[in-house]
Parts: C-alpha cells; structure tokens; sequence
C-alpha cells in the first residue's frame, strides 16, 4: 500500500518546485537583463533530467 501511495509525496514536491521557480525565475530578467524567452528555455532543460529519471525507472505491474 505504501508504493501506492508515493504519487503524492512526488506531486506535492513539484508544486513545491514549481512555486520556487515561480517566485524567482523573474529575478535574472530584473537584474541582468535577461530575455523572458531565456529564463523558458532554461527551465526546459532543467525538465530533462526529471524526464530521464522518469523513464529509466521501471513501470510498476499492476
């Protein structure tokens, strides 16, 4: 019961990171100038290692 309930923990650490990342993914446009569009694709580069995690672990059997 304990493995099906790990969803959780993993979906209330992501509306944690995204809620970081929300606060302050504005602060290099403020300070140096970056360009919005940069601060996107940063972020999309960082979705790529939990994507590779994501899919070198096994798929659960039901």
């Amino acid at each position: 019961m304990r493995d099906q309930r790990n969803w959780i923990l993993y979906a209330g650490l992501l509306v944690l990171f995204w809620g970081v990342w929300g606060a302050f993914s504005s602060q290099p446009t403020e300070r140096y100038g970056y360009p919005n569009e940069m601060i996107y694709v940063i972020w999309a580069f960082t979705m790529l290692v939990p994507a590779a995690v994501c899919c070198s672990s096994p798929w659960p059997s039901s």
